[in-house]
């Protein structure tokens, strides 16, 4: 077999695994390409690889998955329809789910309206985890006297809510009356050393100045202490410099 037969079986294979009709029925007829293959093992193969994709999603969003867990069986067969399983990455998959848990929350579908929000902190949260923090005030607080530009910290995530989750962040479990309507405004940062992920909240107009905050800009010195204590969040890099970075 000719290198790209190869390769384009290989692709007919990871996208057959990946198909949602192995939830509606047990054996499925394979397509021409694997019409070699005994359907069922090809059936069990895909309900492992469904069953591995949903414990990767279920390990980056632990909480989201608890609160969803009685709904699993209707919805899960729902997302593999609408996004098909492009690789192996469990943080990828955990976004897809976020972004089919966002579109069926706009749509009434599911039982609680905020695990929109939910897995988008969770994502956030997944997605700092793996970034190293960029240089904080205590590290370039010695040069004083010299001028402070600031801006936006590399890997920093902003998160609107509809709903405020932090107390579910907090427990890491599902607690119905912990979770009130009203629109939060959060940042996600790398944590430092060891620490975990820093989860910080902002008034919504400072929220909109540190997002568009992309170049470094010199902040008026009565802003000093407020830059200071979101560069301790995450939120803002800054550098001491006498002209700008």
């Amino acid at each position: 077999m000719a290198r790209d037969e190869l390769l384009q079986l290989q692709s007919t294979l990871v996208t057959e695994i990946g198909a949602s009709h192995y939830f509606k029925q047990k054996f499925a007829t394979p397509p021409a390409e694997l019409s070699g293959l005994n359907p069922q093992h090809l059936s069990l193969l895909a309900r492992m690889t469904h069953a591995k994709r949903l414990g990767k999603i279920a390990r980056v969003l632990p909480v989201t998955y608890g609160v969803l867990n009685p709904e699993l069986p209707t919805i899960f067969p729902q997302f593999v329809e609408e996004f098909p399983m492009r690789g192996a990455n469990g943080v990828a998959n955990a976004i897809q789910f976020h972004h089919f848990l966002r579109r069926s929350c706009n749509r009434g579908n599911l039982r609680h309206s905020f695990v929109g929000d939910l897995s988008a902190c969770e994502s956030a949260l997944a997605l700092v985890s793996l970034k190293e923090p960029t240089q904080s005030w205590r590290q370039v607080h010695s040069d004083v006297g010299r001028p402070v530009f600031v801006r936006r910290a590399e890997h920093v995530v902003f998160i609107t809510c509809s709903h405020d989750v932090q107390p579910l962040l907090a427990m890491g479990t599902f607690e119905s009356d912990a979770v009130t309507r009203r629109a939060v405004h959060l940042t996600f940062a790398p944590g430092t050393g060891n620490t975990e992920p820093r989860v910080f909240e902002l008034h919504p107009a400072l929220f909109v100045w540190a997002q568009r905050l992309r170049r470094w800009q010199r902040p008026k010195r009565e802003m000093l202490p407020l830059i200071q204590t979101l560069c301790k969040a995450g939120v803002l890099q800054c550098h001491h410099s006498d002209t700008t970075p």
